[in-house]
């Protein structure tokens, strides 16, 4: 299941939800005010698997990226296979990239 993030428009707490995708929209309320919340979009995480880390997690649109770590991860059938923002650091070892148009993109900062 998805992890999805969440936003309240009255007390502006934002919170992480593991969801279906079917339910990522049904109502939800606030874990602060109990008002309902809406779903927010936000960049994901990457762990392909139990040897990839990153030192620092790839959240929300505002994260500062030091450097991302790949280990032994399979990307196939895709337009891109990770988007990291500009000046990111990556370093992947094993990797595979399987019909991926762009393996590695950096986005620009806003």
């Amino acid at each position: 299941m998805p992890i999805y993030e969440y936003e309240c428009p009255s007390c502006s707490a934002r919170f992480e939800e593991l969801r279906k995708i079917a339910e990522r929209d049904q109502l939800l309320r606030c874990t602060a005010c109990g008002s309902n919340v809406v779903r927010v979009l936000s960049s994901p995480n990457l762990l392909l698997n139990a040897n990839s880390r990153s030192s620092k997690t790839l959240g929300s649109s505002e994260s500062v990226v030091a450097d991302v770590q790949i280990t032994n991860g399979t990307f196939k059938n895709s337009n891109i296979g990770i988007s990291l923002p500009e000046g990111a650091k990556v370093t992947m070892k094993g990797s595979k990239f399987e019909n991926v148009k762009t393996p590695v993109e950096f986005r620009k900062k806003k």
